[in-house]
């Protein structure tokens, strides 16, 4: 802002006075436009790192659900694949049947108290 420090000389004339008046309005006014443009300014660049910070949350968000889905789809395929390992029929050998006999008795023993 165009501020005159110097006081008006005690032997201004009324229109010297109301020019430095008219000076001092002229540069308040200037002064506020500029600082409304400034605001102005101002406020565009705010909301230009609004919508920067926005993307860049959004493009961070995308990939973190997309690992996600792949990690859920990995997990799931290994699942799959145990489970369908688990329902194929398996076909006991002799020594898996005696072995199975073995446990079963065992057990048995120890849920009614008997030897083993």
């Amino acid at each position: 802002m165009a501020f005159d420090p110097l006081p008006l000389p005690a032997a201004a004339t009324a229109d010297e006075a109301i020019g430095l008046v008219l000076r001092r309005e002229r540069a308040a006014r200037d002064a506020i436009a500029a600082a409304q443009a400034e605001a102005l300014h101002l406020a565009e660049a705010a909301r230009a790192d609004a919508r920067a910070i926005a993307t860049r949350t959004d493009r961070r968000m995308r990939r973190v659900a997309t690992a996600f889905e792949h990690e859920v789809q990995a997990r799931t395929a290994a699942l799959d694949t145990q489970a369908a390992a688990m329902a194929q029929a398996h076909t006991l050998t002799p020594q898996d049947t005696s072995q199975l006999a073995r446990a079963v008795h065992m057990l048995a023993s120890e849920l009614t108290g008997g030897p083993p």
